[in-house]
């Protein structure tokens, strides 16, 4: 993907990313006592300079994000002709700007950039952080953190589940998701009210670094499968003749009281019985052959429900039949 479609995808996931334009942020680890002289406070709040390298949407937006908090900001791009918000300063070159700051944010396509630019600054100060938000695998993120250690750096991973708009107001800053994985907590913990200003519902997930990332992809993964149904659903009605707009409230208020029955399947789960609480699998089976049956009459492309189909009917033939739908997670599981 490029980096303007990795980056909505990315950082749209809670029906927005977290797919896409990476973001890396460095922060000065020292113990907090180190850290008073070089920092500043405003109405209350702990500030730090701050680095942005990386001026697409996404860097930007963190950018004006953290000026706005009060935060002294500099920036940098390979692209000179790229604006940066009001209110930042401009670095020279890469080596120029991490100095500037005490939390650099790397908003960059890959984790190849990861490594160009990292490999290219060498060894870095004692006590800085990195702070990695590029989307990718749990592989890229334990080899960045490897990277980062043989730098001299501790390590968070961060899944961004917000989009770049969201980050222009406290009010929807309050309600940005950002989750960490990685390095320790006291450094998580250190840094907490920075990050928690950048995204109000901050969350560290434990020390191992690929966590984040497999939140992120599982997130990621629901949303699509949401949509798709969405979609699909949507091209049935309007072959009916019913528009999107008419579909609005039941299909938000369907969304909403599903939240209820992951929770019920998330204990059966955990539990490993399957009770048939929401509907035994024969009893879904028969209601996704007219779901086929129904778009085969009009012309809707079929995959979607087929493929729900294969999974009903291998449970079936597991002796799951009188079982609930829940079962089916054995379907998905690691062989």
């Amino acid at each position: 993907m490029n980096r303007e479609r990795d980056s909505m995808i990315s950082r749209r996931s809670v029906l927005c990313c977290a797919a896409g334009i990476g973001v890396v942020a460095v922060v000065t680890a020292d113990p907090v006592e180190s850290l008073i002289s070089d920092r500043k406070r405003k109405d209350g709040q702990v500030t730090v300079p701050v680095t942005v390298l990386g001026l697409d949407a996404v860097g930007s937006a963190i950018a004006g994000a953290f000026a706005a908090l009060g935060h002294q900001v500099s920036v940098w791009d390979e692209n000179s002709a790229a604006e940066p918000p009001r209110g930042v300063e401009r670095a020279e070159t890469v080596e120029a700007a991490m100095r500037a700051g005490q939390l650099i944010v790397m908003s960059v396509p890959n984790y190849d950039s990861i490594r160009r630019l990292l490999n290219g600054v060498g060894e870095q100060r004692p006590g800085v952080c990195l702070i990695d938000i590029v989307s990718g695998t749990s592989t890229d993120a334990e080899e960045a953190a490897a990277l980062a250690e043989q730098r001299g750096l501790d390590y968070l991973n961060a899944a961004v589940l917000v989009s770049p708009g969201e980050f222009e107001n406290a009010a929807t800053r309050a309600e940005a998701l950002i989750l960490y994985s990685g390095g320790s907590e006291s450094t998580y913990r250190a840094h907490e009210s920075t990050l928690s200003a950048l995204a109000g519902r901050s969350r560290y997930l434990g020390p191992d670094p690929a966590i984040a990332s497999v939140y992120n992809l599982a997130l990621l993964n629901m949303m699509w499968g949401t949509l798709n149904g969405y979609l699909y659903s949507q091209s049935l009605l309007e072959s009916a003749g019913v528009n999107a707009a008419e579909f609005i409230p039941l299909a938000t208020g369907w969304i909403s009281a599903l939240s209820h029955v992951i929770e019920d399947f998330a204990a059966d789960i955990d539990t490993g019985t399957f009770p048939p609480t929401h509907g035994e699998v024969f009893f879904h089976l028969n209601s996704i052959e007219h779901v086929l049956q129904e778009g085969h009459r009009r012309g809707i492309e079929p995959s979607l429900p087929a493929h729900f189909h294969r999974l009903a009917v291998a449970a079936m033939d597991s002796g799951r039949s009188d079982d609930g739908y829940a079962s089916l997670i054995e379907q998905f599981r690691a062989q």
